[in-house]
C-alpha cells in the first residue's frame, strides 16, 4: 500500500506507514512541488497533506492536485487540511482573542500587532521571514472549486479526526480549531 504525506516532513507521523513528498532531504520523495512537472510516484493508494497547500500560488496548487489526481489509484483518497479563512474572519469580527492564540496562524513580525496584522497571516506570509510562506486562503468553496478542475467529483467536508480508516492518526491537534478538513475519492 502507498501513502503519501505531502508536505509532511515537518510534522512526520507514522514512521514507515506513510512516505513523505517534501523539499525536506529527509523525505523518502525529495520534490521541490513549486517546479516539479511530474510526481515521481504512481499507484498511490491515498495523499494526505496538513498545513501545506496554502503556501503555494493558485497555479501550483492547480498543478498539485492534478498530480495528486493523475497518480491515484481508482479508488484512492486523499485527504487535505488547510486553514479556514472563514474562521480567521469570523475570529477577526466576533472572536478577536483567537486571533492571537499560539495555535493560530502566526504572525510575521514585520505585521503590526493589529487584529488585521494577526488576520493577514492567514492570506500571506512574506517568504523572507519564513520559508515558502503563506500565499493563499482557502474556504469551502475555494477548495471544491480547485479540487473539481484536477478531476475530483466525490468531495467530502469533514471535521478534525472524522475521516477514512485510512487517515486515522494523521491529523495534528493543534490545527483543529481552524482547519478547513476535505476528503476526495478518485
Amino acid at each position: 500500500m502507498l501513502l503519501i504525506d505531502i508536505g509532511g516532513e515537518k510534522n512526520r507521523i507514522d514512521l514507515g506507514k506513510w512516505k513523505s513528498m517534501d523539499i525536506r532531504p529527509t523525505a523518502e520523495y525529495r520534490i521541490d512541488l513549486n517546479t516539479c512537472k511530474y510526481f515521481p510516484v504512481k499507484d498511490v493508494d491515498a495523499y494526505y497533506t496538513s498545513q501545506t497547500l496554502e503556501h503555494f500560488t493558485p497555479d501550483r496548487i492547480e498543478k498539485i492536485l492534478k498530480e495528486c489526481y493523475r497518480t491515484l489509484k481508482p479508488g484512492g483518497k486523499m485527504r487535505i487540511v488547510v486553514p479556514d479563512i472563514r474562521e480567521g474572519i469570523k475570529w477577526y469580527l466576533e472572536e478577536s482573542d483567537k486571533l492571537f492564540d499560539k495555535k493560530a496562524p502566526t504572525k510575521p513580525e514585520s505585521y503590526p500587532d493589529t487584529l488585521l496584522g494577526y488576520l493577514i497571516s492567514w492570506f500571506i506570509t512574506p517568504d523572507k521571514e519564513k520559508v515558502n510562506g503563506h500565499k493563499t486562503a482557502f474556504d469551502w468553496d475555494t477548495l471544491s472549486y480547485y479540487l473539481l478542475d484536477a478531476g475530483f467529483d466525490a468531495i467530502f467536508k469533514k471535521k478534525y479526526d472524522e475521516c477514512s480508516e485510512v487517515f486515522t492518526g494523521k491529523d495534528i491537534e493543534r490545527y483543529k480549531d481552524f482547519s478547513l478538513y476535505v476528503e476526495v475519492q478518485k
